[in-house]
């Protein structure tokens, strides 16, 4: 067999030297230059193959050795190389995805703290209402704008910041990004003019994607946002790299790509960056591998710890839509929910601000298991995790308990909850959350659920009473829920039903959303909700006449 092989390679090479090298050379020259000016839209097939090549390593080889041993007649090798090779390629496509977790968990330092550090700062709109704002502040036809994505503005709170993109095929051919937008947390804009060479939304290579593939080809780059630098709007774009560890690829932040408005793009090395006074006490850890550090903590007992014992093992939920609550029969720590933004929220500190997760505990389980904290600056993970008995309560039950405060609203339908990020007072958890509309027009309430008191919710009406809540104060109207306590219903049982949230309402309007004060369209009403009002009302006349 070996003889075969010899003589099959002198052949291909007496093949070649009969077409001439010179020849050879041009055309792979030009094939080489044509696949590098085109390499940017096969960047996720190449990426895909690169993270997994023991997997089409095995299935190249495989292939081809039994092909050839097929056609020279040697079947019976043949047949058992290729059942090697299936079998070698299946058992990878099921351990690779935990064994590279457990890789990546072995890279991960974690310090344990006594307690969640106090609130400094404040988050105080989600992602879904600022990008609402945004959108209503755009008023500038031949554009559009990109992704928010979350930013400490050294002020104690969290900006949302988004690109300023050519609208259409025609703009993002002939026009360019033009700067970005920044929602504060009051709910205004600021406008950031600043024309970059190559930007977001701009057409093939005049996209900015396509430039930062070219500049660092084998990684995987989150989304761009943006700092300024004096009068020099920065794209700040964190990738990610991987490195070999037998016999998987595993992740690793790799730096970050610096998009200056002139085209220039710096690649910085993640110690670079972090030293780098530009970008002093600034988000740069990629929020995709603080996640990461979340998927992969229900391993830190050990893998097989985590397929049948489940001894501490914690898990991160999916934070629920509005619109589903969870059954008894659901575990919350796996169930699916389709929220706008997921965990890990960016959240303010007094240093540098950190992504923060909730694990809950495996199982039917509600409770807040460990806080992981993923600095947002550094990558350097902390965690806490709770006394024994202290039954603290997770995100999915806050929610619970902030709906439960206002019964007369049509969750899922006109009013909205989202987004529950930690708030620590005097040692204290809550979860804050933000009530809206269906539209995602305004902050309408936000709501503070203590998740020491199973039920206790703390309703704020404005911008400035969250801040004096955060600050210490004892703002807003505090309820029980589990005591019977609920709003917007008085002590006394009203004859006028419950009307819902508005479509439209203005970010922080003093009326609440669902007031029971105005009746509302009856003609926009169901069957069921105008029979529901007529009943109420005939039984409150029959009442008055008894009395």
């Amino acid at each position: 067999m070996v003889d075969q092989i010899r003589k099959r390679l002198s052949d291909l090479s007496s093949r070649l030297a009969s077409v001439g090298r010179v020849r050879l050379l041009v055309s792979l020259v030009v094939v080489l230059f044509f696949a590098w000016l085109v390499s940017p839209v096969f960047h996720a097939l190449v990426m895909a193959l690169y993270v997994n090549w023991p997997f089409f390593l095995v299935v190249v080889v495989g292939t081809v050795l039994g092909a050839y041993l097929w056609s020279i007649g040697d079947r019976d090798p043949a047949k058992i190389v290729a059942v090697v090779a299936a079998i070698a390629a299946l058992a990878y496509l099921f351990v690779s995805a935990p064994l590279r977790d457990l890789r990546y968990l072995d890279s991960i330092e974690a310090e344990e703290i006594e307690e969640m550090p106090d609130t400094t700062g404040l988050r105080f709109l989600p992602y879904d209402v600022a990008a609402r704002f945004g959108l209503n502040t755009q008023d500038e036809p031949t554009l559009v704008l990109g992704d928010f994505e979350p930013l400490d503005n050294g002020e104690g709170g969290i900006d949302w910041v988004a690109p300023r993109e050519p609208n259409g095929l025609w703009n993002s051919v002939v026009n360019n990004q033009d700067g970005a937008v920044v929602i504060r947390p009051d709910g205004s804009a600021e406008t950031l003019d600043q024309e970059f060479k190559r930007g977001e939304g701009m057409a093939l290579y005049r996209n900015v994607g396509w430039q930062l593939k070219r500049e660092r080809f084998f990684a995987q780059h989150t989304n761009q946002y943006y700092v300024l630098d004096g009068e020099e709007l920065l794209g700040v774009v964190p990738y990610i790299s991987y490195g070999f560890s037998f016999p998987v690829m595993v992740p690793r932040w790799g730096g970050v790509l610096v998009v200056h408005p002139d085209g220039e793009i710096e690649d910085l090395s993640p110690e670079e960056a972090t030293k780098d006074g530009r970008f002093e006490g600034e988000r740069l850890y990629p929020e995709d591998l603080a996640r990461k550090v979340g998927d992969v903590w229900k391993y830190r007992n050990g893998y097989w710890n985590t397929w049948f014992a489940h001894k501490g093992e914690a898990q991160i939920p999916q934070i629920d839509p509005p619109e589903v609550q969870n059954t008894l029969d659901e575990q919350p720590a796996t169930s699916q929910g389709t929220s706008t933004n997921q965990m890990p929220f960016l959240i303010p500190t007094a240093d540098e601000p950190q992504w923060f997760l909730a694990a809950e505990p495996y199982g039917r389980s509600f409770s807040m298991y460990q806080g992981i904290y993923v600095d947002g600056h550094s990558g350097e993970v902390a965690y806490f995790k709770p006394d024994a008995g202290s039954a603290l309560i997770g995100v999915n039950k806050a929610l619970d308990y902030a709906k439960a405060a206002f019964p007369n609203y049509q969750w899922g339908q006109n009013a909205v909850i989202l987004e529950p990020r930690p708030v620590v007072k005097d040692e204290t958890l809550y979860w804050m959350a933000t009530i809206t509309n269906a539209d995602r027009a305004g902050v309408n309430q936000t709501v503070m659920v203590n998740a020491s008191k199973q039920g206790e919710v703390t309703v704020l009406e404005t911008y400035e009473e969250v801040e004096a809540f955060v600050e210490g104060e004892n703002t807003g109207e505090t309820v029980n829920v589990e005591g019977g306590t609920i709003l917007g219903t008085s002590e006394e049982p009203s004859g006028t039903p419950g009307i819902e949230v508005p479509e439209e309402q203005p970010a922080q309007s003093d009326d609440r959303v669902g007031s029971q004060e105005a009746p509302g369209d009856v003609s926009e009403m169901s069957d069921e909700e105008l029979i529901k009002i007529i009943s109420e009302a005939a039984n409150e006349l029959e009442s008055r006449k008894e009395e």
